[in-house]
Order: structure tokens, then sequence, then C-alpha cells
């Protein structure tokens, strides 16, 4: 009854109305769930992707081999006041944590960690970090917020630091878009740590996900 339905056109013959959620795909996350804030068969899988920019966007439709376009401004919500570098700054950080949720996530299938992996929604969905972990990392009222060093977890075939890492970008995505006030220099710098140490641990040699063993080697 709460729960959104999958928004796939239709390829029948007519009219069909396609509503657009102005979001980008979904990140990688290690678990999915639905709001308390529920909305009668709209209520949408969470976390999100980050929300599009204000702008000129063009709409194609291809059918039989012939394409149709048609231009959709989408505005800033006038309760919001931000200006157009913050909001850059904003969506900046929302598509890098997605892109790092999924290439954390891409190694942890390259490694064949298949208790951590579902294909089914392309994510890890176990060796999840507690909520409050993630809070306690990722607290703005912290002096000095700092992630868990990937030095700390064993780079071995359970993943660890990459399941950490992959948590870790898609819970600073979910504070960035759950505020419309500009980004706070505690989850800049949160995110500039995500995306280090996880390019620290995809180009360490010893690291299954950067240099695959060959069978002779095992």
């Amino acid at each position: 009854y709460w729960i959104r339905p999958p928004r796939i056109p239709s390829a029948e013959a007519g009219a069909h109305r396609f509503v657009w959620d102005l979001h980008h795909a979904p990140p990688a996350a290690t678990g999915f769930g639905y709001p308390i804030s529920a909305i009668a068969h709209d209520t949408p899988l969470e976390p999100v992707g980050p929300a599009v920019m204000p702008g000129t966007y063009t709409i194609k439709l291809t059918v039989d081999g012939q394409s149709f376009t048609q231009p959709l401004t989408v505005k800033m919500d006038p309760r919001v006041h931000m200006t157009q570098a913050q909001l850059e700054l904003q969506h900046s950080i929302g598509v890098r944590m997605l892109d790092a949720s999924r290439k954390a996530a891409a190694a942890l299938k390259q490694l064949g960690n298949m208790r951590a992996f579902n294909p089914a929604i392309g994510a890890a969905t176990t060796n999840k970090p507690s909520d409050a972990d993630e809070m306690e990392i990722l607290n703005d009222h912290e002096e000095d917020l700092e992630l868990p060093k990937i030095e700390d977890a064993p780079a071995d075939p359970d993943s660890a630091a990459l399941v950490r890492m992959q948590s870790q970008a898609v819970a600073i995505l979910d504070i960035v878009e759950s505020a419309d006030m500009p980004v706070t220099s505690q989850t800049i710098a949160a995110a500039n740590l995500v995306e280090k140490n996880l390019l620290a641990v995809l180009a360490n040699p010893g690291n299954a996900a950067a240099k695959k063993k060959s069978p002779a080697g095992r």
C-alpha cells in the first residue's frame, strides 16, 4: 500500500504518464529501507541518489527507432536560500559519494565476496555498520571529524575496509541531501577522507580488488 511501484514507461500504444523524481540513480548502499514518513503508493526506497541541479534538461523518447525530444526546466525551490556556488558544492559532494559507493561495491564484487554482495540491488547487504557507528564518525558537532583509517582493517577477502568506506560514502550522501543548507566544513573533510582512503585501498597491490591472484598463486 505504501511502497512506490517501479516507474517503467509502458510500451503500449496511447498516452502514458511518467514522473521523474529529480534524483540521480541510487547509491550502492549496504542496505535499503523505507522511511517512517510514508506516502500512500509513493514511498521511495532509501537511500536515494543526489538531487539534480536546477537547470534545463532534455527528455528523449525513442519508439521503433524514432526519437522525440522535449526540453524540461528544473527550478529552484523558492523556500531554499542557497547560492549557486553552495548548490554546486552540495551536488558535487553528493555525486562524488555516489561514485565512491559504487567503486567500493564494484571492488567487493570483483573480490568475489558473495556473502557481502547482492547483484540484484548492486550493493553489499551484510556486514553493515550500525547507524550509531556511522553517525559517530560523521557527527558534525565533533570538533575533529575523522573517519576510521583504512590501515586499521586488513585488506583480506572479507573486505572490511571496503564495506566500511562504502557505508561511510552513503552516510555522507544522506547527510548532504537531507539538509537545505550549505555543506559544512566537517562534511567536506569527511568526503575528502573517504575518497582518499578508498583510492589507497584500490591502489594497494596487496588488495585483491586491485590485483586478483591467479589460480596458480593460490
